[in-house]
């Protein structure tokens, strides 16, 4: 975005040539922290397996649409889980929230999975990490 020669930097300054650019600080403390934590392996651990979670459950449709109905017959919101992006430590954060204000629900499904899913062995796997 802050590209000199077409980046939003460029149109500023086209439109308004006295504007000052001031580059986002807050984006490289974001990449500093997410660097610093690759040297942690309990955090890179942690992480992984809320990644895991996020594909195992929201990109299979049975298992999606199991995880949706826990939360209906519990006559919850339905939340839908956050991937985590790597230069965005907003969306870790929020995938944290909504993992623990459906814990026991996704839980749930897991258990659920362990005996009825093609993936048992991931299911049980994800069980194990969670517990």
């Amino acid at each position: 975005m802050s590209g000199v020669f077409s980046g939003v930097q460029k149109r500023v300054s086209d439109i308004v040539p006295h504007a000052v650019y001031i580059h986002c600080h807050v984006h490289r403390l974001n990449l500093c922290l997410i660097q610093t934590i690759q040297n942690n392996s309990v955090v890179v651990n942690f992480f992984d397996t809320v990644q895991s979670l996020y594909k195992y459950l929201m990109n299979g449709h049975t298992r999606y649409e199991l995880f949706m109905k826990i939360q209906a017959d519990k006559k919850l919101q339905e939340i839908h889980l956050e991937r985590l992006v790597e230069s965005r430590w907003s969306y870790w954060h929020t995938s944290l929230k909504k993992i623990l204000l459906r814990y026991t629900e996704i839980k749930d499904v897991l258990e659920v999975l362990t005996v009825q899913d093609d993936q048992t062995a991931r299911a049980i796997g994800l069980l194990e990490e969670f517990s």
